[in-house]
């Protein structure tokens, strides 16, 4: 469950959210590349569809882009902060960087994004959408900065 807390220090207010501390943590320490077709294990890729949380969109049949709900969501529809926290798979082979797919593969991610942004617009309270993508191992890591005594 989300909660709007105001830091002491930079009186901005942040979003605290318990549940992404069970988030998978086997990051090495060093940036690995592993280009593979298929793992097992891998909740993205093609064959392991019932890994994932419920589909949120499908571009094409068999599926060239998937949108499911996140399994570690930032916001849901608990508590004082609400919202929708979805993971665009950008392809079959997910391992490929955006700059290194096809137009057509690139087109079908960014249709996802307006499509899914569509969908978000028309449910009720739904005042603002964002779109981000995460990169790297660093991509949605919680960052602590411990205050002054």
């Amino acid at each position: 469950m989300a909660q709007l807390r105001l830091n002491d220090v930079t009186r901005e207010q942040i979003i605290v959210v318990e549940n992404r501390s069970k988030r998978p943590k086997d990051y090495k320490s060093y940036e690995v590349v592993e280009r593979v077709s298929y793992k097992e294990s891998c909740p993205f890729c093609v064959g392991n569809e019932e890994m994932t949380p419920p589909e949120v969109l499908r571009i094409d049949d068999p599926w060239n882009v998937r949108v499911v709900e996140n399994k570690f969501p930032i916001l849901n529809n608990e508590g004082e902060v609400t919202g929708y926290h979805y993971v665009v798979i950008e392809g079959r082979d997910h391992s490929k960087n955006i700059h290194e797919m096809e137009v057509d593969d690139f087109e079908k991610v960014v249709k996802a994004f307006i499509e899914v942004s569509r969908i978000l617009y028309q449910k009720e309270g739904v005042k603002y959408v964002q779109v981000f993508k995460n990169y790297k191992k660093e991509s949605g890591r919680l960052w602590s900065i411990p205050i002054p005594k």
